[in-house]
């Protein structure tokens, strides 16, 4: 960029130029040179009448006169005048601030001063009258002012670029030395500044890569990559370095990556599930579509079911000792439908659902004891107690249900001895067990249950007597007389 605007400065110096000697070969070709001079009041009006012009001659200084025009006056002496003025006033606002510059005299101090004398000369020339001779100088001024100019300037660019090839090439002292001689040519030179500033930070950038080079020789990445994003902080154009950087960086994320796979897997043989699934959480973070990331994912969920599995089994384990068979058979069925073919679940859930089923079946018999007094029943009966016989050794709940129902067996069919008293005229009968005739008294023996005791005569109405008899009687004793006349 610093280039480009140093050739554009240049393009425009020599247009300058190319149009000032224009101007200059234009006018040396315009003609005779004559102008009138008046020594009180200076230039006369070109334009006055022939009578004037005469009467004027005689009070007026002599007009210059040569032999090239035979002695008339030069019509375009005023013409030169003028321009000198205006070339004059270009010089001094265009050319002149850039030639007294100290930096100028810094490049070449003889050429800034016989400049200077130049640009004088021709102002004392120029006010003595002799303006051939001032624009003349005037014209070789702007000439020489000009190729001064763009030789300072080309002074200054190859300085420039001489410390910038310095830099790039990494010596410090030949790009300070350019540098700081560019800069006394242009001490305001934003380019030229900023290059400064790059050099400056030179030294340190220079022993950063010595740095950078023994830690690469150390395989220490991560300290070649720090150095290597110091140095691109110091010098941002330095791309080798940061590409550097990048390169690092992934290898980094690579090895980081590694490692945490590592870790998950040693995690999951650990069965340690916080540190897996932080492994897992971190891999997701960085690669969530590799393979190695999903199979964390799918460890985690191995390792919640082991550990869901486990639970279930210590669940029901514990449900078996403390003879919690329902407990124990839903933890069974948790734990298979997580593994369907543990042999240790399926005899599990076999001996929790048989005992729930003979529990369940010796129950329906406890809580209907009245009918274990019938004989079917009775059959039915025995025979579930022989078929949970085994279980009961396993589950205390059972062994006593068990025993409860050979009791109520044992206590419904013990008879208890029924003493009828009645009148000796009342017909009597239990119903649904068989007569007993008109009797004073009469003992009879009847299982537990519910009887009704009835009594007949003849013009009397039937005498129903209920009687529950229970498993805790030892012997009742039953009324029942027909005395209630119809």
């Amino acid at each position: 960029m610093l280039d480009k605007k140093l050739e554009e400065a240049a393009r425009r110096r020599q247009q300058n130029l190319l149009v000032i000697s224009l101007v200059g070969v234009i006018a040396l070709l315009g003609g005779t040179l004559f102008f009138l001079f008046s020594s009180s009041v200076g230039l006369s009006d070109l334009t006055s009448s022939s009578d004037e012009k005469r009467n004027e001659k005689q009070t007026a200084s002599p007009r210059p006169i040569t032999a090239e025009n035979n002695g008339l006056p030069d019509p375009d002496l005023e013409a030169k005048r003028k321009e000198f003025v205006t070339l004059l006033g270009r010089y001094e606002e265009e050319l002149e601030p850039e030639i007294q510059q100290p930096g100028f005299a810094n490049w070449n101090k003889s050429r800034q001063q016989t400049l200077i004398e130049q640009k004088n000369q021709a102002v004392s020339d120029f006010a003595a009258g002799n303006t051939d001779i001032a624009h003349a100088a005037m014209m070789d001024l702007m000439v020489e002012a000009n190729t001064a100019i763009l030789e300072f300037d080309k002074a200054f660019q190859d300085h420039l670029q001489e410390a910038s090839i310095a830099l790039d090439t990494d010596q410090y002292n030949a790009a300070n030395l350019a540098i700081n001689k560019a800069l006394s040519f242009k001490p305001e030179d934003a380019d030229a500044l900023a290059l400064k500033e790059k050099i400056e930070a030179l030294p340190e950038i220079l022993a950063l890569i010595q740095a950078l080079e023994i830690a690469k020789a150390e395989n220490n990445l991560i300290e070649e990559k720090r150095l290597a994003e110091k140095i691109v902080a110091l010098d941002p154009d330095r791309d080798d370095y940061a590409k550097r950087a990048k390169e690092i960086e992934a290898l980094l994320i690579e090895e980081r990556y590694e490692q945490i796979i590592v870790t998950g897997l040693n995690a999951y043989n650990q069965k340690k599930l916080t540190s897996l699934e932080q492994a897992k959480d971190q891999a997701k973070a960085l690669f969530p579509l590799r393979p190695q990331t999903r199979n964390l994912e799918e460890k985690v969920i191995d390792l919640k079911q082991q550990f869901a599995f486990a639970r279930f089994l210590k669940a029901a384990s514990q449900a078996i000792r403390e003879d919690r068979w329902q407990d124990a058979n839903t933890a069974f069925q948790n734990a298979a439908a997580l593994d369907t073919q543990h042999k240790e679940v399926q005899d599990g859930l076999d001996l929790s659902r048989k005992i729930l089923d003979h529990r369940a079946k010796i129950a329906g018999y406890l809580k209907r004891p009245e009918r274990l007094s019938n004989k079917a029943v009775i059959k039915d009966a025995r025979g579930a107690i022989q078929d949970a016989g085994l279980y009961g050794a396993v589950s205390p709940s059972l062994e006593a249900q068990i025993l409860k129902l050979e009791k109520e067996i044992e206590d419904r069919n013990r008879p208890v001895e029924i003493i009828v008293t009645s009148d000796n005229l009342t017909d009597i009968q239990v119903r649904g067990v068989g007569k007993i005739g008109k009797k004073k008294q009469y003992r009879i023996e009847l299982k537990p249950g519910h009887y009704v005791f009835e009594g007949r005569r003849e013009g009397y109405k039937v005498k129903s007597v209920p009687v529950t008899i229970t498993t805790a009687d030892k012997s009742l004793e039953v009324k029942v007389i027909a005395d209630e006349r119809i």
